[in-house]
C-alpha cells in the first residue's frame, strides 16, 4: 500500500514539474523584448520625473529603481499630474510596461509559491519517509560538508 502511495506520489510531482516548467516558459516567452521596453518606459518616466522636480541627472536613474514599490509610486505620480489629460479608457490603451512589470513581480511570486507549495514541500516529505531515510541521511552527510543543506527552506523573494 505505501509503494503505491510512493508511486501516486512521484506521479504526482512528475505532473507538477511538468506543468511548473510549462508556466515558466510562459512567464519567460518574451522576456528581451519586455526588458527592453521597460528600460525605454522607465527612462522616460525618470526624465519626465526630473524634469518635474528640476533635478540633475545624476540624482535618479533608471538603474536605481530596485523595488515594486518605487514603480508603484512612479505610476501614481504620474496619474495625478496637474493638467494631465485622460486621453484613452483603460480598454484602448495599451499595457504599460510599468503596469507589465508589477503583473511580473505578482506572477514570479506566485511561481515561487507554486514551486514551494506543489514541489519543494512534496520532495522533502518524499525524502522524509522511513523508507528514504538511508537517503536522507546520505545527503545529511552530504549537507555537513556544507555543500547542501536540505533542512533550510528557500527564502521568499521580494518585488
Amino acid at each position: 500500500m505505501k509503494e503505491v502511495s510512493q508511486a501516486a506520489q512521484e506521479a504526482k510531482l512528475d505532473r507538477e514539474l511538468l506543468r511548473f516548467e510549462e508556466e515558466l516558459e510562459l512567464f519567460l516567452a518574451d522576456k528581451d523584448l519586455f526588458l527592453e521596453e521597460l528600460y525605454r518606459r522607465l527612462k522616460q518616466i525618470t526624465s519626465l520625473w526630473k524634469s518635474w522636480r528640476c533635478q540633475r541627472l545624476r540624482d535618479v536613474s533608471v538603474t536605481q529603481l530596485v523595488s515594486a514599490k518605487q514603480i508603484e509610486d512612479l505610476i501614481y505620480w504620474e496619474q495625478n499630474l496637474p493638467g494631465k489629460k485622460k486621453t484613452a479608457t483603460k480598454a484602448e490603451k495599451p499595457a504599460d510596461m510599468l503596469i507589465r512589470f508589477l503583473q511580473a513581480c505578482h506572477e514570479s511570486k506566485q511561481l515561487y509559491e507554486q514551486f514551494f507549495f506543489s514541489i519543494y514541500k512534496p520532495l522533502h516529505q518524499l525524502f522524509d519517509d522511513e523508507k528514504a531515510a538511508p537517503f536522507a541521511e546520505a545527503l545529511g552527510e552530504y549537507s555537513k560538508s556544507g555543500v547542501h543543506s536540505s533542512n533550510q527552506a528557500p527564502s521568499t523573494i521580494e518585488c
